[in-house]
């Protein structure tokens, strides 16, 4: 996960793999952990409506493979490491089950200094 100072955008990757013997078939969502992360990105559950394999919800996935998602959110305000750190996670949703997974790595890319 990635906030771009110069761009206020929020860039969220996040990868999910099957490693059971059997397809699977699932949803997924982007949710917003914590009330600062919630109040900057202007949202606090949005749905993932495609993947990396251009594969449509509810996302399959056959045994041992894997499938990034992406998704990007213009934010309202900077955001901070603190802000980052766990503050957004990825919920899947399968067979009337449901896990949220924190996404522990966040950075902030700070905007270039002009050239004096």
């Amino acid at each position: 996960m990635r906030w771009h100072e110069q761009e206020n955008e929020l860039e969220v990757y996040a990868a999910v793999a099957n490693t059971t013997e059997r397809e699977v078939s699932f949803e997924a969502s982007v949710v917003m952990l914590k009330t600062e992360t919630r109040e900057a990105a202007g949202v606090e559950s949005t749905p993932l409506e495609t993947d990396d394999r251009n594969g449509k919800t509810p996302f399959r996935l056959a045994p041992h493979n894997e499938t990034v998602f992406h998704r990007s959110f213009k934010t309202n305000r900077p955001l901070t490491q603190a802000m980052l750190t766990k503050g957004v996670g990825i919920q899947i949703a399968s067979s009337g089950k449901s896990y949220l997974i924190p996404i522990s790595y966040g950075e902030v890319e700070a905007a270039s200094s002009p050239n004096p």
